[in-house]
């Protein structure tokens, strides 16, 4: 489902949905990804509803380059982490990872 960013308070982002009959707006906690101007992803999680078509969400990273309309999707599912023995001693980021520049986490 695609949204669009209509404003950005800081590290709070509103987006709008356009809906239909067989699409709803994102359920509380979902992930949402964007792109600021220069092409830096920017993770977003829902955590109000403000209308039928309209989340606020808050944003995991800094939110600067990140514009009116530009275009959101929503991922479907909450962040997943990796757990287990694999992620003992790794340094690792919000969405699970690894930024430690060691071998990819198998899990």
């Amino acid at each position: 489902m695609t949204g669009k960013i209509i404003a950005v308070y800081g590290p709070i982002v509103d987006v709008q949905f356009e809906l239909s009959e067989s699409i709803s707006i994102p359920s509380l906690y979902e992930i949402i990804q964007t792109q600021t101007y220069d092409n830096r992803s920017i993770i977003l999680e829902v955590v109000e509803h403000l209308q039928k078509d309209t989340c606020r969400c808050i944003a995991l990273s800094s939110t600067y380059g990140l514009k009116r309309n530009s275009p959101a999707s929503a991922s479907g599912s909450s962040i997943k982490v990796p757990y287990g023995e694999s992620v003992l001693g790794r340094l690792l980021n919000i969405l699970g990872d690894p930024i430690d520049k060691k071998a990819p986490l198998e899990t």
